[in-house]
C-alpha cells in the first residue's frame, strides 16, 4: 500500500498532471473547485505511476478502465486496469490531506481512510448504518474511545463494499462486522463466504483512519502481508 500527502507535492503536480488521459482531463474539470480539480487530478496522475511501477511500464501507458457495474451492468463500474495486467488490483482513498493507493495480485482489495474529525458526524446518523449486532457491542467500548471505533467500523464496511465493486449499491447496515482484537466480516448481501474476507486496521500518517478488505484465496492458509509505504512525489 502506498500513502501520498497532497501538501508533499509541490513543484511535481505538473508532473503528475501530464500522465493524464484526455478522459480524465475532462473529468478533472467537472470538480466544482480548484482544489478539488487539483487532488483529484495528482491522485490520477500518482495511481498511474505506482502501477506503472508495478507494469513495467510509462504512466501514460497504464490502462485504466471501468468494470461493469454490478447493479446495472453498465460500463462505470469499479476502475481496474484492462487486460492483459487485469491481475494486478487497486483501489483508492483519499482525505482532504492523504491519499492512500492499495495493491494486490490476482485478490480483490478495498481501502478506505476518513479524517478522524468525522468520527462525530459519523456517531450522529450511527442508527441508518449500524447493523443490529454492532450497536450493542459499540456500547461496551469507553465512551472516550467510541468515535474511534465508529470510525474503525465504517472504514472496514466501505472498505469491503469498495473491494467487491457494489460502493453505494448496498446499504451499510447489510454488512455485519465484529470489531475486537481482529475484525471479522459476519456477513453482507449475496456473500456467500463472509469468512474469505481480511478486514485489517492500517496505521497512515496524520490524523486519519483507514482499513483496508482484501479477499483470501481458498486454499491461503496465512494473512498476507500489508507493507506500507511513502510515495515520494
Amino acid at each position: 500500500m502506498w500513502s501520498l500527502r497532497f501538501a508533499d507535492v509541490g513543484s511535481s503536480q505538473d508532473r503528475f498532471e501530464r500522465q493524464l488521459e484526455e478522459t480524465e482531463w475532462v473529468r478533472s474539470r467537472r470538480f466544482a473547485t480548484d482544489e478539488l480539480r487539483r487532488r483529484w487530478a495528482i491522485g490520477r496522475g500518482a495511481v498511474r505511476e505506482i502501477l506503472a511501477g508495478y507494469l513495467g511500464v510509462a504512466a501514460r501507458d497504464v490502462a485504466i478502465v471501468p468494470r461493469p457495474c454490478v447493479a446495472c451492468g453498465g460500463p462505470h463500474g469499479k476502475p481496474a486496469l484492462a487486460p492483459p495486467a487485469d491481475g494486478l488490483r487497486f483501489n483508492v482513498a483519499h482525505t482532504g490531506e492523504v491519499l492512500l493507493v492499495a495493491v494486490a495480485s490476482r485478490r480483490e482489495i478495498g481501502i478506505d481512510a476518513e479524517p478522524v474529525g468525522r468520527g462525530r458526524p459519523l456517531a450522529s446518523t450511527a442508527h441508518s448504518w449500524l447493523a443490529g449486532a454492532e450497536s450493542p457491542a459499540l456500547e461496551r467500548v469507553p465512551i472516550q474511545e467510541r468515535e474511534q471505533a465508529l470510525l474503525r467500523l465504517w472504514t472496514l464496511k466501505e472498505a469491503y463494499l469498495k473491494a467487491t465493486g457494489v460502493g453505494l449499491n448496498a446499504e451499510l447496515r447489510d454488512v455485519v462486522v465484529r470489531l475486537g482484537g481482529e475484525p471479522v466480516l459476519q456477513a453482507a448481501p449475496a456473500e456467500p463466504h463472509p469468512e474469505r474476507w481480511l478486514l485489517l486496521p492500517i496505521e497512515t500518517p496524520d490524523d486519519t483512519v483507514a482499513s483496508l478488505a482484501v479477499r483470501a484465496r481458498a486454499d491461503e492458509s496465512r494473512t498476507p502481508q500489508v507493507v506500507v509505504r511513502a510515495f515520494e512525489p
